[in-house]
This record gives structure tokens, sequence and C-alpha cells, in this order.
């Protein structure tokens, strides 16, 4: 897997108005990526890996959830207002931003670190 799941740069999610929509949907684009790179990544056969899949398997699992979380968190998101959405959309971007990170060590366990 060539393209890197991980962007190196991180939307800032405290702006206003258009600018603001535009970020919360690229955080929204990075998820449905994040969770296309994770379902791949569970179908992929993995024929040199046997005495690991078990662990593979587990971190896909785990991945899986947190991606789930991660939408129904932007749907609470996107009711709030305020400091509060700011905040949640903070950390969903933090947590993505971690999320991708793991999915890239998963898909290419000799990169990670070489960047």
């Amino acid at each position: 897997m060539r393209n890197a799941v991980h962007t190196e740069h991180s939307a800032s999610v405290q702006v206003p108005g258009s600018e603001r929509i535009r970020v919360e949907d690229d955080i929204e684009a990075r998820l449905r990526g994040l969770g296309n790179v994770i379902h791949n990544l569970v179908d992929a056969p993995y024929p040199g890996l046997l005495r690991e899949r078990g662990r593979i398997r587990e971190a896909l699992e785990e991945l899986l959830v947190k991606e789930a979380t991660l939408r129904w968190i932007i749907r609470v998101a996107r009711t709030t207002q305020g400091k509060v959405q700011q905040r949640l959309w903070s950390d969903i971007d933090k947590a993505l931003t971690s999320l991708e990170k793991v999915a890239e060590s998963i898909a290419e366990p000799n990169s990670v670190g070489q960047h």
C-alpha cells in the first residue's frame, strides 16, 4: 500500500463559518478513507504472517470499533454548538490522526518511523 493513511497536515478545527464546515467535511472524508483502509486490511490475505494473524486480527477489530465510535462522535458534534462543538471536532481530529497512524503501521509495518 503506497498511499499513506496518515496525513501530515492535521486540520485546525477552531475556525469560524464556511472554513469550519470545510474542516469538518475534511475530517469526515479522512474517517471514511480510514474505514475503507481498515476494511481492506480485514479482507486482505496475509499468508506470510500466519503466526501473527491473531494479533493482527485483534488490532484490526479494535480499529473497526474505534472508527465506528468516531462516526458516532461526529454525529454528536454536528448537533452541538460553540466551544463544545470546537472541542469535539478537535478531539475527533486528534483521535483520527492516531488511528491513521495505527492503520498505517499495520498496512506497512516496516515504514513506521522512517518518514
